[in-house]
C-alpha cells in the first residue's frame, strides 16, 4: 500500500509541475479553476482507494504565480471520523522547487478549520495512523534542511477536539480524554520543521473551553 501511496504522491507533484512550468495551450487550460478542481479531486479520489479513508473538497484555484485558495477541504480517518476539515483555506506560495524537494508557503488563511485527534478502543490515534502511512521513510543524512517553511497561519473561527475512546472518566472538570476547543483565533508564525522538530510562534491565541 504505502508503495501505491508514493506513487500517487509523485503523480500529485507531476501535475503541480505541469500547473506551474509548461508555458503552452495546455498549461492555459489547466489555469481553468474548473479543470484544476476536476483533477485534484481525481488524485484525491485515488489517495482515498489506497487510505481507505475519505479525502474531498469543494474547489481548488491556482492563481499564477503564488496563490492558492481550497474550499471546503475534508479528511477522515480510518474510522470515518473528521480529522481535519476547512471551509477555505488560502496560500501564498513563496518558493516551490520540485527537484530540490523545497517548499516555503507565506502567509496561509484558514477560515473556520476543525481538526479532531482521536484515540480509537484500540489505542491508535487517527493522526498518528496517517504519519505512519505517509512517512515511512527517514533521513539519515544528519542535515538540518528547512525545506519547509510557513511564514504566518491565521485562524479564523477554528474547532480542534482531542478525544480519547479508550480513556478513563474524567475526575476533574477539564476532561483531557474529552477536550473541545471552540472559537480558536489568532496567529502562528515562523514556522519551520528541522528534522523531526517543528519550531513555531504563537501571537494572540483565543479560544474557549467546552466545559
Amino acid at each position: 500500500m504505502l508503495k501505491s501511496i508514493k506513487k500517487s504522491f509523485k503523480y500529485l507533484m507531476i501535475l503541480v509541475g505541469i500547473i506551474l512550468l509548461v508555458p503552452t495551450f495546455g498549461s492555459l487550460i489547466l489555469r481553468i479553476p474548473e479543470v484544476q478542481t476536476f483533477m485534484v479531486k481525481r488524485i484525491m479520489s485515488h489517495f482515498s482507494e489506497k487510505l481507505r479513508s475519505t479525502m474531498t473538497l469543494g474547489r481548488i484555484e491556482y492563481s499564477f504565480f503564488n496563490k492558492l485558495l481550497i474550499n471546503d477541504l475534508l479528511i477522515k480517518d480510518q474510522n470515518n471520523d473528521t480529522l481535519i476539515y476547512s471551509q477555505m483555506i488560502s496560500a501564498n506560495i513563496n518558493v516551490l522547487n520540485l527537484r530540490g524537494k523545497i517548499l516555503k508557503l507565506g502567509h496561509i488563511e484558514l477560515v473556520e478549520p476543525s481538526i479532531a485527534l482521536i484515540t480509537d478502543s484500540s489505542g491508535m490515534m487517527n493522526l498518528k495512523w496517517y504519519l505512519e502511512l505517509l512517512g515511512s521513510s527517514k533521513d539519515t543524512t544528519g542535515k538540518k534542511d528547512n525545506n519547509f517553511s510557513i511564514n504566518q497561519i491565521t485562524i479564523k473561527d477554528g474547532r480542534f477536539r482531542l478525544l480519547n475512546r479508550a480513556g478513563p472518566e474524567a475526575k476533574i472538570k477539564i476532561d483531557f480524554n474529552n477536550l473541545l476547543l471552540s472559537g480558536i483565533n489568532g496567529d502562528i508564525e515562523d514556522i519551520r520543521v528541522l528534522n523531526d522538530s517543528i519550531i513555531f510562534r504563537i501571537n494572540e491565541l483565543r479560544f474557549a473551553e467546552s466545559s
